[in-house]
């Protein structure tokens, strides 16, 4: 069913309220995107009905109103749905094919710890994602998965089912568990990635989070601008940082 509006646009009015509205174009090629406090735009208020502009009753009011200043159609708090996945990733030292798992280890050049950051939205809603889940492009934006703090070498960890991994958000532990206790084990990722196709030197592997994430707890807490993630690995490899910006 299509919204009962032709266009949508969010802005601060002249009276300086946030709103949403239907702008009323001054000519049929205006562009909207070009808006400034001098073109004088004018819109007709959009009362939205439950927090949903799709909701049937959302609906055009006859309250005409002057645009100050575009803002993106989407709000912060609207825009609920990155997640954090602290992981244990690591590098691939050397060209790598159809390689036995008990030989996969001499092909791992160093390990660090990383944020595999997930869209849930584009993840898990069937409008967004087509089928569920979607492991790809939820997780492939820019500035997501940093990777940090440094890199280790392979010799240095030695056997990597001794580390531990913890996340926490403001300070807040989230996610706190052995690195043994991963699905897949490293070596099993390298051999099975590397049949009938080659892994270039240095290919990143983000070998899967644990328990824990923001989405599966009884009260999805999703990342807001302002958090301070952190994704420690000890010993060794240390603690990867990351700020969360509104982009």
């Amino acid at each position: 069913m299509p919204p009962n509006w032709d266009r949508l646009i969010r802005f601060i009015a002249t009276d300086d309220r946030e709103l949403r509205g239907q702008p009323i174009l001054p000519s049929p090629d205006f562009d909207v995107g070009t808006t400034t406090k001098e073109t004088k735009l004018k819109a007709n208020v959009i009362s939205v009905k439950n927090n949903d502009i799709f909701d049937p009753a959302t609906a055009v009011t006859d309250e005409v109103v002057t645009v100050k200043k575009l803002l993106g159609p989407v709000t912060q708090q609207e825009d609920n749905q990155a997640d954090y996945e602290g992981e244990l990733c690591f590098i691939i030292s050397r060209d790598a094919k159809d390689v036995l798992a008990s030989s996969a280890r001499s092909y791992i050049g160093a390990y660090l710890a990383g944020n595999d950051v997930s869209s849930r939205k584009l993840q898990r809603d069937p409008l967004l994602a087509g089928t569920v889940p979607q492991w790809n492009f939820s997780k492939g934006f820019d500035t997501f998965a940093p990777l940090g703090p440094q890199l280790v070498n392979s010799a240095v960890v030695g056997d990597v089912n001794r580390l531990e991994l913890r996340t926490t958000v403001n300070g807040e532990v989230r996610q706190q568990s052995g690195i043994e206790d991963l699905l897949f084990k490293v070596e099993e990722l390298v051999s099975y990635f590397s049949q009938g196709t080659t892994l270039k030197k240095g290919t990143v592997f983000m070998t899967g989070t644990c328990a824990g994430v923001g989405y599966a707890m009884a009260e999805p807490q999703f990342l807001k601008p302002g958090d301070v993630v952190e994704v420690r690995i000890w010993p060794e490899v240390g603690t990867l940082r990351n700020w969360v910006e509104f982009a």
